[in-house]
């Protein structure tokens, strides 16, 4: 065909075309303009495709808004969950560990039932929470600490009756509290040499004390570099003093549940080896004694 027909052609100029060509460009224009009654089910697929479609998003946003909702419920308790498992490992404590936002004074002027002159009530105090009772773990436990469940001192038989087999164990806090309050009677040694509430000027020389005082700066030493604070501490002019003041208001920080922890040391403790803290002085306080079937080390591992 010549370039002048083919440009005819394309303009809708048909009638120098063959009959061939001819049948050919209707078909094309039968394509692009379908009739009527063609174009109704093709539309009314395409609305009910378009109605899936709206269907499915909506349903995807209610599952991504059901998802935000349970996240939101239970996100405290899941963090709580995974952050004690990540500073705690090792420790069947984790799962009595719990969150809890608090205020916190460490200023000159503020007062707790564990700071004052000595006394048989602030003795009492510090017993309720440096607690070195003995309690009872399992061998998974054990071995979840790290330990050999076969070289540590076991429950005496007589009490597995009540309690089941298992280890004898302490808690880390209990320890470093105890520590504490071991320093803080040392400094009011002149009050406690005079009270028989306690026996620690009586069995120990100050040439033993001082050595074991010196580990429990240790002990204490090591746990506040392990747990070391981030806050920052301000400071304020206060008239009539030359030298800058610390604010010791410190911001609140999410801390240990710390009666959680005392219950749970107190639902394991092994009733018949409770005792008062008076007669744990240093080592002196012995429940238990070497069964034939337990290991014995030669020398301090």
């Amino acid at each position: 065909m010549p370039n002048e027909e083919r440009k005819k052609v394309r303009f809708g100029d048909d009638r120098i075309l063959p009959e061939t060509e001819q049948r050919l460009l209707e078909d094309e224009e039968a394509k692009l303009s379908p009739d009527e009654h063609d174009a109704g089910p093709r539309r009314i697929g395409g609305v009910v495709t378009l109605r899936i479609i709206v269907l499915i998003q909506a349903g995807l946003i209610v599952l991504l808004l059901e998802t935000l909702v349970i996240g939101f419920v239970f996100r405290d308790e899941q963090l709580s969950v995974r952050c004690a498992e990540y500073l705690n490992t090792g420790t069947p404590m984790s799962d009595a560990v719990q969150y809890q936002e608090g205020e916190r004074d460490a200023s000159t002027r503020h007062h707790s039932r564990w700071r004052g002159p000595p006394s048989h009530e602030l003795d009492e105090a510090w017993h309720d929470i440096a607690r070195e009772n003995l309690i009872l773990v399992t061998d998974d436990e054990v071995r979840a600490a790290g330990k050999d469940p076969a070289k540590v001192v076991r429950l005496p038989p007589q009490y597995e009756s009540r309690y089941g087999p298992g280890a004898l164990a302490l808690t880390e806090y209990g320890v470093e509290l105890s520590c504490l309050n071991w320093i803080r009677m040392y400094i009011h040694a002149e009050y406690y040499r005079e009270h028989d509430d306690f026996h620690i000027f009586e069995q120990n020389s100050d040439k033993t004390l001082r050595p074991k005082l010196d580990h429990c700066i240790e002990v204490l030493r090591d746990s506040l570099m392990c747990n070391a604070g981030t806050s920052i501490i301000t400071h304020q002019w206060i008239q009539d003093r030359p030298r800058m003041f610390q604010d010791l208001h410190l911001p609140k920080k999410t801390c240990k549940d710390f009666d959680a922890l005392l219950r749970w040391t107190k639902g394991r403790e092994v009733d018949e080896m409770t005792h008062p803290i008076k007669n744990v002085i240093f080592g002196h306080h012995n429940p238990v004694n070497p069964q034939p079937t337990e290991y014995v080390y030669s020398h301090i591992p």
